[in-house]
């Protein structure tokens, strides 16, 4: 179950997902990848949504559940994050290979940068960073900057969270 801001909630099953109005009416149903959740944003003050909806490709969709756009991606879709930057809707895509940034409101692709398997997508509130935990190093991708931190060995993500407007992230080694 997955809340949707004020209006909406989604349910995701296996291969769908279900879009609910606050009454508890079925508003739309749309095609999802599992594990990947939908987002909601506003562009234009309506809000629309993103889906993933096979493992290379994702749709934006209105209010109404109608494809506004569809978007191709290279490598399998693992995660998907929308944030607000300077007012505007930015939807992060990371694949297996590949991180693209795409404007919502103008519906262009922002970026494109070749990345490995092994970072994971955080999403600030106001940025969204590729990171990446392997080879006692720690590897941030912020803005098309590439930052590294030396680490432990065998050091994994687990999350992160603001405090103070800085970025902390939370690593794990093993049982430590």
């Amino acid at each position: 179950l997955i809340d949707i801001g004020q209006s909406y909630v989604s349910v995701q099953f296996a291969t769908e997902t279900q879009l609910f109005d606050k009454t508890g009416r079925l508003v739309f149903r749309m095609t999802s990848q599992n594990d990947i959740p939908p987002s909601a944003y506003f562009a234009k003050n309506k809000m629309e949504f993103v889906v993933a909806n096979t493992d290379k490709s994702i749709q934006l969709l209105n209010d109404k559940g109608i494809v506004i756009k569809p978007f191709q991606v290279n490598g399998t879709i693992k995660q998907i994050a929308v944030t607000t930057q300077a007012k505007k809707p930015i939807l992060g895509v990371l694949t297996s290979n590949m991180y693209y940034t795409i404007d919502l409101e103008k519906r262009k692709t922002l970026s494109k940068v070749n990345m490995d398997s092994t970072y994971s997508l955080v999403n600030t509130g106001v940025d969204l960073i590729p990171i990446s935990a392997r080879n006692s190093n720690l590897t941030m991708v912020k803005n098309g900057k590439t930052t590294q931190f030396s680490t432990k060995s065998n050091v994994k993500l687990l999350g992160s969270y603001l405090l103070n407007k800085e970025l902390t992230i939370i690593l794990s080694r093993g049982k430590e």
